[in-house]
């Protein structure tokens, strides 16, 4: 799931241009999205940051990401991988 501070018509060309299959929610208020994930934001122009969140079943995060540059986010890989450590982890 991917979250935005762009309107709907924008978020739908986004969703189109890359290809998306997965839910993309839009409208997002940058300040209070900020203030409750601690996820950085750009008062200039409202945008956010990236950040990456991964949630156990029952919804409770497991490993989260911030990155104000294009290093450090997650990676399909590392999610992957991470995702295989929780498993590996839990009791039979």
């Amino acid at each position: 799931m991917a979250l935005s501070v762009d309107p709907l018509e924008k978020a739908e060309e986004t969703v189109k241009g890359l290809k998306l299959t997965f839910p993309v929610g839009y409208g997002i208020d940058a300040k209070t999205f900020s203030a409750r994930t601690g996820v950085f934001y750009e008062a200039k122009g409202l945008y956010l940051h990236a950040a990456g969140f991964l949630l156990k079943p029952g919804g409770t995060v497991f490993n989260s990401v911030y990155s104000s540059l294009a290093l450090g986010r997650f990676g399909p890989d590392d999610v992957a991988s991470l995702v295989e450590i929780v498993r590996s982890r839990e009791p039979k």
